[in-house]
């Protein structure tokens, strides 16, 4: 499995922050089709609302997770440049200990 967290989606945040009590929900359902469509299948994903933009994405593969990090790594979004890093599994784990 591999882990990863993009950046700077602070602007994503705003936006979907300010369309309704369900903006989480539905980021994250916009981050893991997005994810999904593209780089592989999405066991996990959760947006930090305490953070300006954390979204955390774990893949079933090594591949998906890489190829996410090559395809968003430097992109921007709502005119913020996405960044993206590893993370190592442990640490995805004890973050989000009730999703395994």
């Amino acid at each position: 499995m591999f882990s990863f967290i993009q950046h700077s989606l602070r602007t994503a945040l705003t936006v979907y922050s300010e369309e309704g009590d369900d903006w989480i929900k539905e980021l994250e359902e916009d981050v893991k089709q997005e994810c999904e469509d593209k780089y592989g299948h999405v066991v996990h994903l959760a947006v930090d609302p305490n953070t300006q933009g954390d979204v955390y994405v774990k893949f079933d593969r090594i591949e998906g997770g890489e190829n996410a990090m090559k395809g968003l790594n430097g992109r921007y979004f709502g005119g913020n440049m996405i960044t993206v890093q590893p993370v190592v599994d442990a640490v995805y784990r004890s973050l989000f200990a009730h999703a395994f």
